[in-house]
This record gives structure tokens, C-alpha cells and sequence, in this order.
């Protein structure tokens, strides 16, 4: 997606992945390997700044044992963020975090997680301690996602007999060193995802929702006013790509949007709702967006 630079700025900052080994890379080995980084950059930037979007892009290639160079970019919207310093680089400095933390499991779940203030004790199964902030540490534990991409990153290197460690390199230091008998366990996702009991799914056509707060830039969640304040995954990739391109305009705080609208709550052994777990998916946008006092904005 092209950005117009009169509506977005962006922060970006680099680092490199060498992947030890022969001089030559496989393929297949190289582009899953990537879409594992490239999964758990955009998912830090989805929980670190909602209305940010993340890109990737090689600007780099070095020889000896196979090395590549990535830029990450944080686009933002100028009316939306306040220009916030160093983005790109925080992004990065949690995804080495992640790394660190997965690499001190070794494949297994945590024999403790104790969070004291701010900080987090993470004890491995040899009891071994590492500690990093609560915040990070939180969102590692409680989205099994990141835990998967991180998986995926090392998953095909687990694979290929070339390739002898995997290291990640930020201005000529070292952060990450990952040797390929530490491989099975990099690959091996250990974060379970949500088991439900059972979930109940109703669909509304035609509702009439106010908007809070759009993403104007990512796949994360929209936030609407409906029985309340509401957060939904906007599904309709049409409309997200009219929005993404400008050709829809003048989302903001107040217009209300016609749609087709998911709602999916977990249910306990009784059958009964269990509260706080509604999820909200807008499957459908229909027709114009309707402004304040009736104005509307074509969207055809």
C-alpha cells in the first residue's frame, strides 16, 4: 500500500538477521523465516500503537555467512498520533525481548511468571530467572500468536541442515544468538491458544454502529459505540482497501456506519454466556456512512 506523505509520517530503524551457515540460502528457508519476523513486527506495532502500521524491507544483502539487513517502518497518521520518537526502535527492542524470553523456555511452558509492580519474573522449568517489564511480559503470555510467529521464524531453520545458528544484529552488536541445537526448541509453540467450551454466535444485519475510533492504517480492531463501547475486527477487505487507499475520507468521531455485525460470547458448562467474552467481527459494510445531521459520504 503506497502512503501519501502529506497524510502520514513515518519512523523507521534497522537490524540485521546472519544466518550462519554456507554463503547460499534456500529459498523456502529465507522467505518462512522472514514471515515469521515480519508477523511478530507487525503484531508488537498492532499492540503498541493500534492505529500504526508496520512494513518490512530489505535494504541489505552481506556476504560471508548469509546476511540481510531489514528496515522497519512505522507509518502513522498525522492527525491521528502525535509524533511519538523512536517507534520503529521500541518495536524492535520487544521483538528482541520476545526472542530472549522464548530462548530462556527452551520449548517448555514457564514454571512461573511472578508480577511485582512493573517488573515480571519469568522462571523457566531449570528455574532460571529472567525479568523484563510487566507490560511486555503480559503480552507475550496472553496472545499465543506471538509466541506462534516466533515459532514459525525458527521452525524451517530447524529444517535446513545449512544453516548453523540464526543471529540478530542491531548497529554492529550481537542481541540475539540462537545455535542450531537451540532450533527445536525455538520452533516448538508453547503458549496454548484459548480452549472454549462452547460459543454462541448471533448476526445482525443492517445495524446502525457510531464510530469511537477507526484504523486507518492496519488490520486491528475498529472501536464503535453500539449497547456500548464495543471494539470489532473489521472484516470486509473491500472496505478496509477503499479506506486504506483514500478513497473513503473524513472518518472520524461520530459518523455512523451501516453493517453487518458478528457477535461470537463464550458460553460455560450450563449453557450460560460467560461475561467479558464477546468478540464483535463486522462482516459487512452497507451502503454510505452517515454523517452528523445527515450528511453522508458516497462510498461508490
Amino acid at each position: 500500500m503506497k502512503k501519501d506523505v502529506n497524510k502520514f509520517k513515518e519512523d523507521k530503524s534497522n537490524f540485521t538477521l546472519k544466518y550462519e551457515g554456507k554463503n547460499e540460502i534456500d529459498v523456502e528457508t529465507l522467505s518462512s523465516s522472514i514471515n515469521g519476523v515480519v508477523k511478530t513486527i507487525k503484531n508488537i506495532t498492532s499492540h503498541e500503537y493500534p492505529e500504526s502500521d508496520a512494513k518490512l524491507k530489505i535494504i541489505n544483502l552481506g556476504k560471508g555467512s548469509f546476511e540481510i539487513t531489514l528496515s522497519t517502518i512505522i507509518f502513522y497518521a498525522k492527525e491521528v498520533l502525535l509524533p511519538i520518537a523512536d517507534m520503529s526502535l521500541r518495536v524492535i527492542g520487544i521483538y528482541l525481548i520476545y526472542l530472549q524470553i522464548k530462548q530462556h523456555l527452551k520449548g517448555q511452558p514457564p514454571k512461573d511468571v511472578k508480577y511485582e509492580k512493573n517488573k515480571a519474573k519469568i522462571i523457566n522449568q531449570d528455574n532460571g530467572v529472567i525479568i523484563f517489564d510487566a507490560h511486555t511480559t503480559n503480552n507475550y503470555f496472553s496472545d499465543s500468536t506471538i509466541d506462534t510467529s516466533l515459532a514459525e521464524t525458527y521452525d524451517v531453520l530447524s529444517k535446513d541442515e545449512d544453516r548453523t545458528g540464526l543471529k540478530i544484529i542491531q548497529n554492529g552488536e550481537t542481541k540475539i544468538d540462537i545455535s542450531k541445537d537451540e532450533f527445536d526448541n525455538m520452533s516448538t509453540t508453547i503458549i496454548e491458544r484459548e480452549k472454549n467450551n462452547k460459543n454462541s454466535i448471533n448476526t445482525i444485519d443492517n445495524v446502525e454502529l457510531k464510530l469511537k475510533k477507526p484504523d486507518l492504517l492496519g488490520d486491528s480492531k475498529w472501536s464503535f459505540i453500539f449497547t456500548k463501547i464495543i471494539e470489532a475486527y473489521m472484516e470486509d477487505k473491500e472496505f478496509l482497501n477503499k479506506v486504506h487507499s483514500g478513497k473513503i475520507r473524513k472518518l472520524y468521531a461520530g459518523v455512523k456506519i451501516s453493517v453487518k455485525l458478528r457477535i461470537e460470547q463464550e458460553l460455560d458448562e450450563k449453557g450460560l454466556p460467560i461475561k467479558d467474552t464477546d468478540k464483535y467481527f463486522v462482516e459487512k459494510v452497507n451502503g454510505d456512512i452517515i454523517e452528523p445531521q445527515d450528511r453522508q459520504i458516497k462510498m461508490f
